[in-house]
């Protein structure tokens, strides 16, 4: 025990870390006021002061006391971050002030990117016309460009003119599903706008950075020199996801079989990329020398190269961390200081936090700091259990280490995520791993030689040729029998558990700790129960669940594990749409098996725990004479050719539901005669999924 504590005091950051971790969950989820954070920091400060003035034999006795309010202090400013970084806190963001109809003026913050139907761009707003009168704002906004031949996309930098009302991003709401609404707040993201030309008038084309004008003339010069040399667009795509990250051009196929095979991290810059690079880089420049002024130039050399393909790949977490740590390392050896890896790791998230305290929620983020943890904590316990002499053997089982020492803190994390685990990703990551790194140096190559036409060719021919034979490998890995388990329910608290019972089991086989041990068991214990009464609850659930899927009629009765969906009969043949937004919700309520109960017809009437529902499609009349029905819940779909006055002639329902199939401008007109007739009703399209417990 007193080696673990001696090992975690040479660890300053990750006790600072942990503090400041500790604030930033705390304010996300409570969100405490300045007025009472500031108070408590300075009650706070006193008491250091007053500790700081205390005789030293004083200060001794009560050292514990100083570290918990040193502590204490920097969960306070994790707080104080969190609450700075809320755009919505600020008195210039211009939602504060934004009505329908106002002009706002931003500017385009990064290249447009291409999308089925549109084109793609986040703008920052700069002023807002509000009364007439112009005042200064911020904030970000997404826009959406219609792809026309004859009309120029704003570039990054162009400054315009929007005059056309802005919608909130709303989320779709389906249980499990992905909360599109949360994601974007989680980037400061409220609000959107689909823009034709006339919706928005160029003012400048001279805003913005002209670093970062320089960075995005940059990477489209390289995209262009790889498309030019390797003619393959599906290989193309993968190239430039590899070497900088840009992956607007993927396939989607290709995507989801290197998810599939635990491999998707090849594409997704990460340290793993920028540790190739500061090899090659330690290579070149170890042949240099180490005299005289070259003693602070190597490092500043290295440097520049590290970060300039850090920002030209986007500046995504992983690689911001990557950047920061060899930063780290590179400065500590140019000053004769040694380093600790995990310190360093600690730093760099740190300092990515307090840029930005939300990274906290990012995937990308808990992935690559999990991966890099359990490298440096199990790669040489791990290593050391297997000895040869043999190079090619001891060469694949540093691989195979590597690999494995990745997965024991991103296993959590992958289960939560994406509910699935590749098996076969070990024997996969063998031969990847490897041959990706050939092809990121090829492409390095390819970049600095495009000048010479001949030799550009014959790389570019070299890289397609890998890049075929990397993409029919994984593929094969992704058809064999077994070769991945998905469909995985796992919450946060499970993940929270595992990552517990991951850390009291590495702590009992290290200092063979028999109350270590007993921790993993418990924790071990408490993850089962949570399992059973789960399975115990889901088995006696009863739900209606309207889904929002877009132009689709879709509703699901759950019984225990059985749904029964009533909707669109090619609802289930398109595996797109039900792996996007159904396949969650039933991994989420552990639904197994699925039956249809009706498909669209002019109106179903059935009675289901209870309830009566109506589920209304395409025009009826009511019967002469007739009362009318009365039901508990009315769910119009379809193309009703209705409104909702001569629907009531036929039912008498206690709530009305609007499904996604419906345009928005037909609900709306919907929603006042409900408010006439003083019916509860709920848009799909507009308030998210429709769920009731029966």
């Amino acid at each position: 025990m007193n080696d673990v504590l001696v090992e975690l005091r040479k660890i300053p950051f990750g006790r600072i870390l942990l503090a400041f971790m500790a604030g930033i969950v705390f304010q996300f989820y409570i969100k405490a006021s300045l007025l009472v954070l500031l108070p408590v920091a300075a009650v706070v400060a006193i008491c250091l002061v007053v500790c700081l003035l205390l005789p030293a034999q004083y200060r001794y006795a009560i050292r514990w006391l100083q570290g918990g309010g040193i502590l204490l202090a920097i969960a306070i400013a994790g707080c104080v971050v969190v609450w700075g970084q809320n755009i919505q806190q600020q008195r210039n963001w211009f939602g504060v002030r934004y009505q329908p109809g106002a002009l706002l003026l931003a500017m385009v913050n990064e290249p447009p990117v291409s999308k089925p139907n549109s084109l793609k761009a986040v703008a920052v707003v700069n002023s807002i016309a509000s009364d007439s009168v112009w005042q200064p704002a911020t904030g970000k906004i997404i826009l959406y460009f219609k792809k026309d031949s004859t009309a120029t996309v704003p570039a990054y930098g162009t400054i315009i003119l929007i005059h056309k009302t802005l919608q909130p991003i709303m989320g779709m709401g389906n249980p499990g599903g992905f909360n599109y609404a949360r994601y974007c707040s989680m980037q400061q993201l409220y609000h959107q706008v689909y823009l034709q030309p006339e919706d928005y008038t160029v003012i400048s084309n001279m805003g913005g950075s002209r670093w970062w004008k320089w960075l995005y003339t940059l990477r489209t010069s390289a995209l262009a020199i790889i498309h030019r040399y390797i003619p393959d667009t599906q290989v193309a795509g993968i190239a430039a996801a590899l070497l900088m990250g840009y992956r607007d051009e993927l396939d989607k196929g290709l995507m989801q079989a290197y998810a599939d095979t635990g491999v998707v991290h090849i594409i997704a810059i990460s340290g793993m990329h920028l540790a190739m690079i500061y090899g090659m880089l330690v290579m070149v420049l170890a042949k240099a020398g180490n005299n005289g002024y070259l003693r602070w130039a190597k490092p500043l050399l290295a440097l520049s190269v590290l970060w300039l393909f850090t920002l030209l790949s986007g500046a995504a977490p992983s690689i911001v961390r990557s950047a920061i740590m060899f930063t780290c390392i590179i400065l500590g050896e140019a000053i004769g200081k040694k380093h600790r890896n995990i310190n360093n790791l600690a730093a760099s998230a740190f300092c990515l936090l307090v840029y930005d305290p939300l990274y906290l929620w990012d995937a990308g983020f808990q992935l690559s700091y999990a991966a890099v943890a359990g490298i440096m904590l199990f790669y040489r316990p791990l290593y050391h259990y297997i000895q040869t002499q043999n190079r090619l053997l001891d060469y694949i089982w540093q691989l195979t280490a590597v690999t494995l020492s990745a997965q024991v803190f991103t296993l959590p994390v992958i289960l939560y995520y994406f509910h699935q685990f590749p098996v076969y990703f070990v024997i996969t990551n063998m031969i990847v791993v490897p041959l990706s790194g050939i092809i990121l140096y090829a492409e390095i190559f390819l970049i600095i030689t495009a000048w010479c036409t001949p030799l550009a060719t014959l790389c570019g021919a070299f890289i397609t040729t890998c890049m075929i034979a990397m993409n029919a490998f994984i593929q094969h890995m992704q058809q064999l029998p077994c070769a991945l388990i998905s469909s995985i329910a796992f919450t946060g608290w499970q993940a929270a558990l595992l990552v517990g019972i991951i850390v009291c089991a590495s702590f009992g086989c290290w200092q063979r700790s028999a109350r270590a041990w007993l921790a993993a068991a418990v924790l071990s214990s408490i993850m089962a129960l949570i399992y059973a009464i789960d399975i115990i609850h889901t088995r006696q659930q009863q739900k209606l669940v309207v889904y929002n899927i877009p132009h689709m009629s879709a509703v699901e009765l759950v019984c225990g594990n059985t749904g029964y969906w009533a909707g669109d009969s090619t609802l289930h043949t398109n595996s797109a749409v039900c792996n996007q937004y159904i396949k969650p919700t039933h991994m989420l309520w552990h639904v197994q098996q699925n039956c249809q109960v009706a498909a669209l017809q002019p109106v179903a009437l059935f009675t289901y725990a209870g309830k009566k529902i109506a589920l209304a499609n395409h025009k009826i009349t009511a019967p002469a004479g007739n009362s009318p029905v009365n039901v508990d819940i009315l769910i119009i779909g379809g193309t009703a050719g209705y409104d909702v006055k001569q629907l009531a002639a036929i039912f008498r329902a206690k709530q009305v539901v609007f499904d996604s199939s419906n345009p928005v401008w037909k609900i709306e007109k919907w929603k006042k005669d409900c408010d006439s007739l003083h019916l509860r009703f709920h848009s799909v399209p507009r308030d998210g999924a429709f769920v009731m417990e029966l």
